[in-house]
């Protein structure tokens, strides 16, 4: 560390240069590493927050009006009970994820009634164990003991729903 780096962690003491640092009380250089650990601490902590591709889960009503409505933004159809075998429509539930660009929408007809903001992370835990060291309570938590598809959900201080949905 130099005496710039210093200034960078939000530090300023008189008298450090080059060559003096047995100068500086222990308690300036105790505080400096504290607070150098602490910033460090925290870039890690945001470096595992890759939340992945967001799109907002749309609750509708009827799915041929929604997609009506959509599509004269200018979204296309990219998957959907229509084209997944593996999560096909059924009579009561439909669902469609539209795109525009980097714009993503989902629209689920009888699946929830409220709209939901959506993350789909290559690797959810980490990001559930960094927000869980942070204090944010989960509604629903994912299993920490596997790996692979899992998904997690809470909510902001207003109510909304955040899902966090890990495909593969």
């Amino acid at each position: 560390m130099n005496p710039r780096d210093l200034h960078e962690y939000g530090f300023a003491y008189k008298g450090i240069g080059r060559g003096n640092w047995g100068s500086v009380p222990a308690q300036v250089l105790g505080a400096v590493l504290s607070r150098c650990a602490e910033r460090l601490n925290t870039h890690r902590r945001d470096a595992e927050l890759e939340l992945g591709t967001f799109s907002v889960s749309l609750a509708v009503r009827d799915m041929e009006k929604s997609l009506d409505f959509y599509e004269k933004f200018g979204f296309k159809v990219i998957d959907g009970g229509h084209l997944n075998e593996a999560f096909a429509d059924s009579e009561t539930e439909k669902w469609r994820i539209l795109q525009n660009e980097s714009a993503t929408i989902g629209l689920f007809q009888g699946m929830f009634d409220v709209n939901i903001l959506t993350f789909n992370p290559k690797d959810l835990r980490p990001i559930q164990a960094s927000l869980k060291e942070q204090s944010v309570e989960f509604d629903y938590e994912a299993d920490m003991t596997t790996s692979g598809p899992c998904s997690a959900s809470l909510k902001d201080p207003d109510g909304n729903i955040i899902l966090l949905d890990q495909h593969y």
